[in-house]
């Protein structure tokens, strides 16, 4: 199997599907898992020894430049030359929110619907957004936590009392690979 894409949820997947004895090649343009997430090497050092033992290939700084349809799978060339011939190709190369629906309502977006950072709302009055299709100066969560508190803060306004503020945190991010868990914050 080809995971294509080694951050988050690539990393948790060929992790949980190695666990479950399928041989995975995860491959990425960093030049290492976790890239974009974790800065520090020595938890991806610690990562890769976690993984020795299961059916897990990385191949790092690469990209795809072909793939077609073979009668038992797929044959996937990388721009290092090599040539992969895996059963089935699973893509996890990011998460992007599509700016259609926004855009057609007249919403001001910014990789995501740019909202104002204290009261989310957006630049149309009485439209506000909330979770991973709302921007703040470009930035957007894919994450659970902040949802609640923006529900907070939305649902302030809409019920006409104070505004509670809104507050963009840092938040922890629990990286899910079980063969290593890993807690970046």
């Amino acid at each position: 199997m080809l995971m294509v894409g080694a951050g988050l949820i690539g990393a948790e997947l060929a992790n949980d599907l190695a666990l479950g004895n399928h041989r995975v090649t995860l491959i990425d343009v960093a030049d290492r898992p976790l890239a974009r997430l974790v800065k520090d090497g020595a938890v991806t050092e610690a990562l890769f020894t976690a993984w020795q033992s299961l059916p897990i290939q990385f191949i790092g700084g690469i990209t795809i430049v072909a793939s077609e349809k073979q009668a038992t799978g797929y044959r996937v060339t990388l721009s290092n030359g090599a040539v992969l011939d895996p059963d089935m190709i699973v893509v996890a190369a990011g998460l992007q929110t599509p700016d259609r629906l926004s855009r057609s309502a007249g919403l001001e977006w910014d990789n995501g619907i740019a909202v104002n950072p204290v009261s989310l709302r957006t630049s149309v009055a009485g439209i506000h957004a909330i979770g991973d299709c709302a921007s703040i100066a470009g930035k957007v969560s894919r994450f659970i936590e902040p949802i609640a508190r923006q529900a907070l803060t939305i649902a302030s306004q809409i019920h006409g009392d104070k505004l509670l503020p809104y507050a963009d945190l840092p938040l922890p991010v629990r990286v899910k690979t079980t063969s290593y868990p890993i807690t970046v914050r």
